[in-house]
């Protein structure tokens, strides 16, 4: 079964247009890396497929499925999840929103949901900071807690916006490791500036710049990178438009 399909996409705010004719079909348990400047509708997209926003035009289907009847079958990890600070709510609270979610609005937490976040935070090696609040965990505490609220919900498959952000280089191995041992049990989308996750980690990668100019095998060329950044925004791009750490036709981690 495909995980995702999308056929025709369309979206703009008011008169600049995001997405155009975009049409890309995933594979389940595939792990897709989703690349392009800022500004490409990149994370425009995921919220499209989340139901947070909704397309002008075309078709998108979850497992089958329309996008309201595969809400409870999405995990999603937004962006800047680390930069939360204030917020008095302790890890385990913030765990248990995702079996909330899918338990409904007003339901109450029985004894069951309590043992599958635990169980989920254990997995992800946070269950020591379930009364610690978020606002006192270090990124990527932060990113494995909202990860754990994440599959507290069960999905089929996770989301995650630019989770390295705000995350140190070990932090990133052990996120993106995690990540590959889901991904035998799920599908995994990941929305990254970081190509040196693609050799390593994903099985497939989308290279979204307004268009899909690119959408297959894990190994980045040149010339598919000069057609979707275009040699414009992106932050860490040579003279040809070309990311830094890209040689060759592979990316050097």
């Amino acid at each position: 079964m495909n995980a995702i399909e999308i056929t025709d996409l369309g979206f703009s705010y008011g008169e600049n247009p995001i997405l155009t004719d975009v049409s890309l079909t995933l594979p389940e348990r595939e792990f897709l890396a989703v690349i392009g400047p800022n500004g490409g509708g990149k994370s425009t997209l995921l919220k499209i497929i989340l139901g947070i926003l909704r397309q002008d035009r075309g078709a998108v289907r979850v497992f089958g499925k329309t996008i309201p009847e595969a809400a409870g079958l999405i995990g999603y990890v937004p962006q800047d999840v680390t930069s939360a600070r204030g917020f008095p709510i302790t890890a385990f609270q913030v765990a248990m929103m995702g079996r909330m979610r899918l338990k409904g609005r007003f339901a109450s937490a029985a004894q069951a949901d309590t043992d599958k976040v635990r169980s989920v935070m254990e997995y992800l090696e946070v269950a020591h900071l379930a009364d610690s609040t978020v606002d006192t965990l270090s990124g990527g505490q932060k990113q494995r807690v909202y990860i754990a609220r994440a599959l507290a919900m069960e999905p089929r498959m996770l989301f995650l916006d630019e989770p390295t952000s705000s995350v140190d280089t070990k932090g990133q191995k052990d996120l993106f490791d995690r990540l590959r041992e889901l991904n035998k049990t799920m599908t995994i989308v990941v929305v990254s500036h970081d190509l040196s996750i693609i050799p390593r980690y994903a099985t497939s990668v989308a290279c979204i710049n307004n268009k899909l100019h690119f959408h297959g095998l894990p190994e980045i060329t040149p010339e598919m990178l000069r057609m979707a950044y275009g040699g414009t925004g992106c932050d860490e791009c040579d003279s040809l438009g070309i990311p830094q750490g890209l040689h060759g036709g592979h990316i050097h981690a």
